[in-house]
């Protein structure tokens, strides 16, 4: 009997593993939190949230704080992005997200790819183009931007390593609809 309880234990925290970084990705709230200090989030409403089948899409609506002198040091590709934006996120379960946003300096598309390399460790993958308007922007800001980047990689992680509980949600806070959306798809996978 122990050592079922212990296989069993042991195949959930594989389930865990990956979930954990699929809900992040579907988890449109985490950039108020995780990323406000790196993009100075200030708001994000979502106005669309549509869903079907293995396909999602979100737009939100993300605002600012002004970008101080040390903000615009610490991560110059803040530059990029105006007090409010507008970005469209679709989601093709269970591995991939896409980020689209138009800025006055251009447009960006992130695409993140989840490949679960082994039971208990899976690799993100992030595609990253821009397209500037002004072909002196790339040059200035494409290590800014690759940087930030890294650094959203870094801090979802330390997030998926302490924020999501492995419990059933008693309560459902506003904007979470996509992320039971997932579960949901995730256990019927």
């Amino acid at each position: 009997m122990r050592r079922l309880l212990r296989q069993k234990k042991k195949k959930l925290k594989h389930y865990w593993q990956f979930l954990d970084n699929l809900l992040i990705n579907y988890d449109y709230n985490h950039q108020g939190g995780t990323h406000r200090e790196l993009f100075g989030v200030k708001a994000n409403r979502i106005p669309v949230f549509e869903q079907e089948g293995y396909w999602a899409k979100v737009v939100q609506e993300i605002e600012r704080d002004d970008a101080t002198f040390n903000d615009i040091r610490r991560n110059p590709a803040i530059l990029l992005a105006p007090k409010t934006y507008t970005g469209t996120l679709e989601y093709a379960f269970p591995a991939l997200t896409t980020f689209k946003t138009r800025f006055p300096l251009g447009e960006i598309l992130q695409v993140h790819v989840l490949f679960p390399e082994t039971e208990t460790r899976t690799k993100t993958f992030v595609l990253v183009y821009a397209k500037f308007h002004q072909p002196v922007f790339k040059t200035l800001l494409r290590q800014s931007l690759l940087n930030a980047v890294t650094t959203v990689v870094e801090q979802d992680t330390r997030a998926i390593e302490t924020s999501y509980p492995h419990q059933q949600a008693k309560i459902r806070l506003p904007n979470e609809e996509i992320m039971f959306h997932a579960d949901k798809l995730y256990w019927e996978w």
